[in-house]
């Protein structure tokens, strides 16, 4: 009998692990990445937002890559995500109205906006910005973020 009642639970499990995603819809990534930023796990459909804001990263007068596919696995896709290295970045959502920072595409890369033994100023389509992570991310806006380290400030000088 014992045998039969364990057998049935591991059934259960299975089922309800099986159908999560039916059941709940999109999967919040707060297990990967500690955020609200939901996955994805149909791609690109049934989405009601959509746009592309750029990042350019200068780390001490040298260019740095942003990556492809951040917030991107064989299972789900992020609402914040890369397809290329050429610094556009994707924002995709279910539910419009909701906004995404810069904060919010970093969490998902699974990095600090700041880092440690640099500076970091920002501009906003050519402009100083001093927002950093709280910048509201928008279509078309070119992002680009400047670190410069003690080292190359005081070799400046």
């Amino acid at each position: 009998m014992k045998k039969y009642l364990i057998g049935g639970g591991v059934l259960v499990l299975i089922i309800v692990l099986l159908s999560w995603g039916k059941l709940f819809g999109a999967k919040p990534l707060a297990f990967w990445n500690n955020t609200d930023i939901a996955c994805l796990p149909n791609g690109h459909t049934n989405v009601s937002l959509h746009f592309h804001p750029e990042l350019r990263i200068t780390v001490d007068g040298a260019n740095e890559q942003v990556p492809a596919n951040i917030g991107a696995t064989s299972a789900c896709m992020s609402e914040v995500h890369t397809h290329d290295a050429t610094g556009k970045i994707h924002i995709e959502a279910v539910k419009a109205g909701r906004t995404y920072t810069l904060d919010d595409f970093f969490h998902v890369w699974g990095k600090d906006i700041a880092r440690p033994g640099y500076t970091v100023t920002m501009m906003l389509d050519g402009q100083p910005n001093p927002e950093l992570g709280d910048l509201v991310l928008k279509d078309g806006q070119k992002i680009e973020l400047v670190y410069t380290s003690a080292a190359a400030t005081s070799t400046a000088q």
